[in-house]
């Protein structure tokens, strides 16, 4: 779905408000994760949704933790990620105080999977980890199994992580 950055921030301003909403009396502490490009809107977006799950939840029985998992100046430098200009068009644009940008979509498919991943399992104990991921495994060997009985013709070509990484 494409979105403006107003129609962004109203969505993100709602998901993160419900969300916080939704946990009712939930004493356990609260993880946002927020990725979006490294530019002034990106930044303004990360800022305004942390100030808006602050003041909704102020008063909750649990601590709100947010981070910008992506795409942070770090990451830009270490994956050596594609830039942009900067917009210079409005006077909050030309606050930007970098001479580049980068969009979310400048982080490999991949990479992006892994870093979400990573920050979900961090708060995952690992025995409920690994039985999900057991889990997970048997729903795909379970699909892969329909979808060779609609179409015989199909065959499965695994993308196998740890095989990839081996090769390196």
């Amino acid at each position: 779905m494409a979105t403006t950055t107003r129609s962004n921030a109203w969505f993100l301003s709602y998901v993160g408000t419900a969300s916080v909403e939704a946990r009712g009396d939930d004493p356990r502490d609260f993880h946002v994760y927020y990725l979006g490009d490294f530019d002034r809107a990106g930044q303004d977006a990360s800022n305004s949704l942390w100030e808006k799950i602050q003041r909704f939840a102020k008063g909750k029985p649990f601590t709100v933790h947010m981070y910008d998992l992506a795409v942070t100046e770090q990451q830009i430098r270490d994956w050596n990620l594609s830039t942009r200009e900067p917009k210079r068009k409005s006077g909050a644009d030309q606050r930007w105080s970098h001479d580049f940008a980068c969009e979310l979509e400048a982080i490999p498919p991949d990479t992006l999977r892994e870093l979400i991943r990573n920050a979900i399992e961090e708060h995952l104990p690992k025995r409920q980890c690994d039985i999900l991921k057991k889990a997970e495994e048997s729903e795909r060997e379970l699909l892969r199994a329909w979808v060779g009985r609609l179409n015989p013709e199909y065959e499965y070509e695994e993308n196998n992580e740890d095989e990839d990484e081996d090769d390196e």
